[in-house]
């Protein structure tokens, strides 16, 4: 079990320093056959995994990824640091032509955006 989360974090790219340390841990039990301990270190590992994938998704200038509807069907994103900005920047991209359903505006996680990513919507 705690070889799979090790692939998963090496897989995602999702080192951190607390994860740095776990890893050395599990590392560190397992020469000494101590299995048990570096499962159990496996797991605090898959929690900071999981903390770390449930927050919201942020581009390399830290602008927050948002996801919405548009009144009468479809959906597309945009990015901004904030809700305002993110909202002004479909404004200028679509006029007043596209009305956004306010109620479905967004922050994607971390989670949400590798799905997308995966997906072949856009193929």
């Amino acid at each position: 079990m705690f070889l799979y989360y090790i692939y998963i974090i090496i897989k995602n790219n999702h080192m951190n320093k607390t994860i740095e340390a776990y890893h050395a841990l599990i590392q560190s039990s397992l020469l000494q056959g101590e299995k048990e301990v570096a499962e159990m270190y496996s797991r605090c590992i898959a929690e900071e995994v999981k903390g770390i994938t449930s927050g919201p998704y942020k581009n390399t200038i830290g602008e927050f990824h948002f996801h919405f509807n548009w009144k009468g069907g479809g959906f597309n994103s945009a990015w901004g640091h904030t809700k305002e900005r993110a909202l002004e920047e479909v404004k200028e991209k679509f006029g007043a032509k596209w009305e956004v359903d306010q109620n479905t505006f967004r922050v994607n996680t971390v989670r949400e955006e590798r799905i997308h990513d995966r997906s072949n919507i856009w193929d």
